[in-house]
């Protein structure tokens, strides 16, 4: 595709001005006039977000660029959990458009209904069949509570409080849970016919503050998609290398689907700890817990696919999901180090010779894995050989083919290609 120009640009400079330098050497070098800069950055740069936003909008005046923070990321030049990357796309038989909504976690259906608008009446062109849309929304926020850790809640009067005022978090602080899925029910109800991508924003693999990014704005609590129209096919997969073991059931959850109450009729922790065959003093232990949980997720299945669910939070009777669970079946899984990597050659050789890709990894497998990332980054390059690629890390990622429904995860890799 002589016409199709890809760039995926690092940079480590400390000073917002040179980092926007840097990444527009590297685009303009590449891709000269983009249709759309992906931008994603450490919290490291938090102070430097709005000059290196108005920097790179300025120079690509006719470039739509979104984005956000992530806990780490990879491409061609290494991994890295400091610093800033870009990916920038140029190709005439593309239609652009960018949908933002505001106050996800105070109101995620409108958010989600205002973000799809946009992309629907920014997207003019009948001819380019194939629609897909990048999705960046405001992740997991906990707010701090004197007393209490940010993983454990030992106290029971604590506990009722959270639980009870979760709801008025959100809205008055938003605060608390993400709600991302609730924001893309309603994105992907009115965009049906588009494949997707997503990636919740984070900081660094912790529940502070996290950012999108829409043109020279830098966002709290916001939905930015990108939505393309293209001649261009793509592929797309997701894996997590993980097995189902012990079947239980979830017999009390919150309306919201995240808090879990009981299982198999019992107090959450108790007897989670005993399905694992783990004292329960383990899961109430802030330093051990925050180091243990990412090997203890839960399964459940979507179809027949399994999907991943990570508590974030241990109550004193309860325990709080990242993302939606529901009554009645359950599992616990197993999974190594091992098989995170398989997962990713796994999920990659179905596909076809790519032009570039575009993934987003949880980052509790950046944490799980630490130096041993590398091995990912090896079967992302003996995959797109010397094509661009960029994989950010996440706090939920999801993936949806058109006119399918969507799947939302955690600890899992998800991945679309782009090809002729």
């Amino acid at each position: 595709m002589k016409d199709l120009k890809v760039c995926v640009a690092t940079s480590r400079q400390w000073k917002g001005m040179e980092v926007a330098a840097e990444l527009w050497s590297k685009i303009k070098k590449e891709s000269p006039d983009p249709k759309f800069i992906l931008l994603f950055a450490t919290i490291d740069y938090k102070d430097e977000f709005k000059e290196i936003l108005h920097r790179l909008a300025s120079e690509f005046s006719n470039a739509q660029l979104v984005g956000g923070s992530v806990a780490g990321f990879i491409n061609q030049d290494g991994c890295f959990t400091r610093g800033v990357t870009a990916l920038a796309v140029d190709y005439p038989n593309m239609d652009v458009a960018v949908g933002v909504g505001r106050n996800t976690k105070r109101n995620p259906e409108k958010a989600g209904s205002e973000c799809a608008r946009q992309i629907k009446e920014g997207l003019k062109s009948s001819k380019l069949k194939n629609s897909f849309l990048f999705s960046f929304i405001s992740g997991l926020e906990i707010p701090k509570m004197p007393g209490a850790g940010s993983s454990v809640i030992k106290s029971g009067i604590m506990t009722k409080l959270v639980k009870g005022g979760m709801g008025v978090s959100q809205f008055l602080m938003q605060k608390s849970v993400g709600r991302e899925e609730d924001v893309l029910d309603q994105i992907t109800k009115e965009l049906p016919d588009f494949g997707m991508i997503h990636g919740s924003t984070i900081d660094n693999v912790k529940v502070g503050k996290n950012y999108q990014f829409c043109g020279k704005e830098v966002l709290t609590n916001a939905a930015v998609c990108l939505g393309i129209r293209t001649n261009m096919n793509f592929d797309s997969g997701f894996g997590n290398g993980a097995k189902p073991d012990t079947k239980f059931n979830i017999t009390e959850i919150s309306k919201n689907n995240q808090i879990v109450s009981r299982i198999n009729g019992q107090p959450a922790p108790r007897e989670f700890s005993r399905l694992l065959k783990k004292p329960e003093d383990l899961l109430f232990d802030e330093k051990r817990f925050i180091k243990i949980f990412p090997y203890f997720p839960c399964g459940m299945y979507q179809g027949d696919r399994l999907l991943l669910r990570a508590f974030g939070l241990v109550m004193s009777d309860s325990m709080l999901t990242m993302s939606r669970m529901h009554k009645g079946d359950i599992f616990t899984v197993s999974i190594t180090g091992k098989n995170m990597i398989e997962c990713v050659k796994e999920t990659l050789s179905p596909m076809k010779k790519p032009e570039f890709g575009f993934a987003t990894e949880c980052a509790i497998r950046l944490m799980t894995l630490g130096s041993y990332i590398d091995k990912v980054r090896d079967n992302m390059k003996a995959f797109f050989k010397e094509k661009p690629f960029l994989v950010i890390y996440v706090s939920g990622e999801a993936l949806k083919k058109p006119n399918h429904e969507y799947f939302y995860m955690n600890e899992s890799f998800a991945v679309t290609t782009f090809r002729r």
